[in-house]
């Protein structure tokens, strides 16, 4: 299932990937950093930098700490 699920992604117009790369590692490392009384995952501050940088409100999770960081989380009960 998830190779399948790869490849619709990969061959999807309604799909990007979104490199990290240096900068945005050492800014998901410092907001990892900076908010470690939460119990954020260093994934979640990945998808946190990100997402501010191109301005995305919603998440398809139901991962509450989405909610927490001021995202909208779409599957959350």
């Amino acid at each position: 299932a998830a190779l399948s699920l790869l490849e619709i992604v990969e061959n999807s117009d309604g799909f990007r990937m979104e490199w990290i790369g240096p900068e945005r590692f050492a800014a998901a490392k410092t907001f990892f950093r900076r908010h470690a009384d939460h119990a954020y995952s260093f994934t979640d501050c990945t998808s946190f930098v990100v997402m501010r940088e191109l301005r995305l409100r919603d998440a398809l999770t139901g991962d509450t700490h989405f909610a927490e960081a001021g995202f909208r989380a779409l599957l959350a009960s």
